[in-house]
Formats: structure tokens, sequence, C-alpha cells
């Protein structure tokens, strides 16, 4: 090994002032977090000791103890590293308004065009959403469809509608989260590392 390969690790670790970016950015997460609904965060890959973090910290009105239950916040989450990345994509996906959201809103408006369909095209379009996003429920797809189909006042169409175009959003989170958060794992999986498949 020459002496310049040996100084490269060296040359790779952090710096003082890189631990200090990572920490704001993980402790403006959290604050980003705790600004969210209960409902909003129940769509996010975090695990309970956060979930009941951030649930006592909504009950916590001071502004001392707000700043330190966001401190204590901010060491899970730096113990759930893995899954920061993950965090950050879906809450991109769930805040109207963000770039995320705003493709998935699209996305999620073409499936449901593509469901109300009539005849075959109606049909291969539920087999094809079916088969693409493992979370579906068939059954509840169906009834929705059909409801929404069936539904002749205009005022319950759209009602129909909206049930209709949540599910699918539902769905579609569940799957976009479960993806990120395997991503996550996997790049944080030692090099060389290996799963059982059997």
């Amino acid at each position: 090994m020459t002496p310049h390969s040996q100084e490269d690790p060296v040359r790779t670790l952090p710096s003082k002032s890189d631990h200090k970016r990572a920490a704001a950015s993980i402790r403006e997460l959290g604050v980003a977090l705790g600004a969210l609904s209960p409902t909003q965060r129940a769509q996010l890959p975090l695990n309970d000791s956060i979930r009941s973090a951030l649930d006592e910290l909504d009950r916590i009105k001071n502004g001392n103890a707000r700043q330190r239950q966001l401190g204590f916040i901010g060491r899970l989450l730096r113990a759930q590293e893995e899954h920061i990345d993950a965090i950050r994509q879906c809450m991109d996906l769930i805040q109207p308004g963000s770039p995320g959201w705003q493709r998935h809103r699209q996305q999620t408006e073409v499936w449901q065009q593509r469901l109300l369909q009539e005849g075959k095209e109606g049909q291969e379009a539920f087999n094809t959403f079916c088969q693409n996003f493992a979370h579906t429920d068939p059954q509840t797809l169906r009834q929705l469809v059909r409801n929404r189909l069936r539904e002749q006042s205009d005022a319950k169409k759209a009602a129909r509608s909206k049930k209709l175009l949540r599910y699918i959003h539902e769905v579609r989170l569940a799957q976009q989260t479960a993806q990120f958060v395997s991503t996550a794992h996997s790049l944080a999986a030692p090099t060389g590392e290996q799963t059982n498949d059997v």
C-alpha cells in the first residue's frame, strides 16, 4: 500500500462542520415532523419511539420544554439514520404543493380515470393496479369502483370519487414507502452482506 493510499481513508472522514450540518439537518427534520398532523405522520416510516416522542411534543406548550423534546427527537432520528432519506422522500409525497406531492397526485388521478373506464379497459386497469401495488385489497378497490360507477347523483358521484381517489393514494403511498425503506436497508447493509431468500 502506498503512502498516498494510506491517507485516503483519513481524507474521507467527516469534519466537525459536516457533523454540525448533519445534526442541524436532522433537527430541522424533527421540527418539520412536529409540524405535521398525526394523520400525516401515520403515513411515514417512523418507529414507535419517534411516534411517541412526536405525540408528546404535541402536548408540550412550554417553549423550553419543546426545545428539549425536539433535541430528544433528534437523537431518536439519528438512531434511525438509515431511514432518514426514506422519511424525507415520504414527507415530500404527503405535503401539499411539494413537487413529490404534485407528481403523486397527478399519477393517482390517472389511475382513477383508468379504473373508472367501462368494460374491458376498466378490468385491465383493475388487474394491473392489483398486480403493481401489493398493498391493494382487491375487494375494497372493486367495491369503491362499483359504487362510483353506479352512482347517478352528481353530488354523490363527487363523494364516491373522493373516496376512491383517497384509497388509490393510500395504497400507492404505502407501496412507495415500503420501497423507500427497502432501499434504505439495502444501502445501509455492509458490503458483501447476503440476505437469506429461502
